[in-house]
């Protein structure tokens, strides 16, 4: 394909000397656009990361934070690169706005590469902080946290105080991520859990929790919510009976998101496949592997 000879020759001209010659913004853009293609050029991807971790001082927040963004889309581990950086991030983490937060732990979380002091860093930094991040933006650093199996429980407590006054600024994939996320770290609340209210505007009054809706109309979301739960251990929620119900409907189930597949390769996702709620003759509510 056209498209493929164009980005080899790219990748064959931005030669560790022609790298100099790029602006900060200049080396980001690469990246993030090798990143939307998915092309994982290892050589050009090893010289960026020398050539930043050499500059690193001259790079803007938003610079840095979309390199681990891209780095992290494209499963692309340098771990000399990412210490470095991550150790002059920290200290300059005030100066990072909610999104540049965002973005950097999520392609930390993304490579399952943990960083104790930027971590550290970050949790003191958002925490009062939390009203400049996007519905998505707080989806990201949850689920990076998640992904890190970050246990932040002050942090984790101020998100679930702070996320039920945000849904509608949520999308769908931001709660999954958050629910799915906190359900990784064996952290409970139930106003996450139960999700916001969805109301019938004729009649305005309460029908059923978002939660219940979103498992109808978008099983991409049903392993997200059955993590959750099966990490709560919850039991009796009328949420469960209509996850056993739809269950059963998508017996055949595809991640459709990239999030979604790194959550099916990922070792650790044991809710991944689909995970089914089957009732015991008890009257037991239990989670297996849909066949």
């Amino acid at each position: 394909m056209k498209h493929r000879s164009l980005l080899r020759a790219v990748c064959a001209h931005v030669t560790p000397c022609r790298l100099e010659e790029f602006s900060e913004q200049e080396v980001a853009n690469l990246t993030y656009g090798l990143a939307l293609v998915r092309w994982r050029d290892t050589g050009l991807l090893s010289s960026i990361c020398r050539h930043v971790l050499a500059n690193a001082s001259g790079f803007k927040p938003r610079g840095l934070s979309s390199l681990f963004y891209s780095l992290g889309l494209l499963d692309f581990r340098e771990e000399k690169f990412f210490c470095g950086v991550c150790n002059h991030i920290q200290f300059r983490l005030p100066t990072f706005n909610a999104q540049d937060i965002s973005n950097t732990v999520y392609g930390l979380g993304l490579l399952e590469l943990s960083h104790q002091g930027l971590l550290s860093a970050v949790e003191a930094e958002m925490s009062g902080r939390l009203e400049e991040f996007t519905g998505q933006g707080l989806g990201n650093v949850v689920y990076g946290f998640g992904l890190l199996e970050r246990e932040c429980p002050d942090l984790l407590q101020a998100i679930a105080d702070h996320t039920p006054t945000r849904f509608d600024d949520m999308t769908e994939q931001n709660i999954s991520n958050i629910v799915w996320a906190m359900g990784n770290l064996g952290f409970m609340d139930e106003r996450i859990l139960e999700g916001p209210r969805c109301y019938d505007k004729e009649v305005e009054t309460a029908t059923e929790t978002h939660w219940q809706m979103l498992i109808k109309v978008k099983p991409q979301l049903f392993d997200g919510a059955v993590w959750c739960l099966r990490n709560f251990a919850v039991d009796g929620r009328s949420l469960l009976l209509d996850m056993q119900e739809s269950s059963f409907k998508y017996s055949v189930y595809t991640h459709h998101t990239v999030e979604g597949q790194l959550l099916e390769a990922s070792r650790r996702s044991g809710a991944c496949g689909l995970m089914a709620l089957t009732q015991t003759k008890d009257g037991l509510l239990v989670f297996g592997r849909c066949r």
